[in-house]
């Protein structure tokens, strides 16, 4: 968010406006690499500048099976920034931005993004951000629970999605249109060691209530 001081209320009342994304291009341009770890959510700043090397390792393993299974052509971008509309261009942890095949879902759709979570939830202000973008599927690999959640069926118009499938240790999860896309839970939690992750008895995926 951009703080406004209002010189003209005795007290220099302070409000907040939304950052636009071009002011916020321009102040990344200079503001040297730390800007690299910036991104911009509904007009707010973000600082998603990563200090965990478990979280880390996940992410990037995460990208690369799934490069691999994007095909030679296909394109993964790793933190990479995305703009979306005139306040917002997030980081995604992982997007595939295209399939090897060429073959899009629609003029402009993304396919798929994963980000990697280490604490249990996620993130009100990006789910309705993501379910507004051209994106077909948005995922959540939960290390604090061990699944990987699947949100589908994005409404745009109310920034919402229509399903979301918990997938536990013993599932893979599934990408709805494209199924060369995949992930084993049991491959990507068992990357993250020690007491901070919570195993969790397997079982199919299942659609939350």
């Amino acid at each position: 968010m951009l703080q406004v001081i209002d010189e003209r209320s005795p007290a220099g009342e302070i409000r907040l406006r939304p950052l636009r994304r071009v002011v916020f291009e321009r102040l990344c341009q200079c503001g040297g690499s730390d800007a690299t770890a910036l991104e911009l959510v509904c007009g707010a700043v973000v600082d998603r500048r990563d200090d965990d090397p478990e979280r880390a390792g996940v992410v990037a393993h995460v990208a690369a099976r799934l490069r691999a299974q994007a095909g030679p052509a296909g394109r993964i971008a790793v933190r990479a920034a995305w703009p979306l509309d005139d306040y917002s261009m997030p980081r995604p942890d992982v997007r595939v931005a295209a399939l090897g095949d060429h073959c899009e879902l629609g003029l402009g759709t993304t396919p798929l993004v994963i980000e990697v979570a280490r604490r249990h939830g996620g993130d009100t202000a990006r789910h309705e951000l993501f379910a507004r973008a051209p994106l077909a599927e948005y995922w959540q690999v939960d290390l604090a629970a061990g699944v990987i959640d699947a949100w589908r069926g994005r409404d745009a118009r109310f920034g919402g999605w229509a399903t979301v499938t918990r997938y536990r240790r013993g599932d893979i999860a599934i990408h709805a249109t494209r199924p060369a896309l995949a992930l084993t839970v049991d491959e990507v939690v068992s990357r993250v060691q020690g007491p901070r992750r919570l195993r969790s008895g397997p079982g199919s995926a299942t659609p939350s209530p």
